[in-house]
């Protein structure tokens, strides 16, 4: 289990929500103890306590026996972590050719095992040949995600808002 890697899911699951540490104060938790468990240093009580308290799992394994876990260069997010961001968005925008109207059409996001991260997919585009499909970025401390599509040395990137708890983005 590498409890840095954990320490990062709890904070980057704290962020998303809009949460702060100070959650996990009011459940038998003391502020020394907190602060040891975003440095990875915690016990697996504590972080079964934690998991508890935010109803959501950090140490989950995946079938191979390996953490389901973003590489650091998309944020080193876990699965357990950005679970809930899977599904299908409605993305609506003005057309470049004529403002007045609107393109709209469907990502999906999905958790690709064999790229062990959330990867996202341009759906229904009635501009179809622009479609995009790639990773998605997550910075720690921020209330967004990036979903990056890197193709024959152009680099696209849509800037988008995380949902809250409730499913929606500010």
């Amino acid at each position: 289990m590498d409890r840095v890697l954990i320490a990062n899911g709890i904070q980057a699951h704290l962020d998303a929500k809009g949460l702060f540490r100070k959650v996990l104060l009011r459940h038998d938790l003391c502020e020394s103890t907190i602060n040891k468990v975003f440095q990875g240093v915690f016990s697996e009580r504590t972080l079964r306590k934690i998991e508890a308290i935010l109803n959501c799992r950090f140490s989950s394994e995946s079938k191979a026996g390996e953490p389901d876990a973003a590489s650091d260069h998309l944020g080193g997010y876990a699965y357990h972590t950005v679970k809930y961001l899977e599904g299908e968005y409605l993305c609506a925008r003005p057309l470049f050719s004529n403002p007045i109207n609107i393109n709209a059409y469907i990502i999906e996001i999905k958790w690709d095992r064999s790229q062990k991260a959330l990867t996202f997919q341009e759906k229904s585009r009635a501009d179809y040949k622009y479609r995009h499909n790639g990773c998605v970025y997550i910075a720690w401390g921020t209330p967004f995600m990036n979903l990056v599509t890197v193709e024959s040395g152009t680099v696209r990137s849509l800037l988008v808002s995380l949902p809250d708890e409730a499913g929606m983005s500010s």
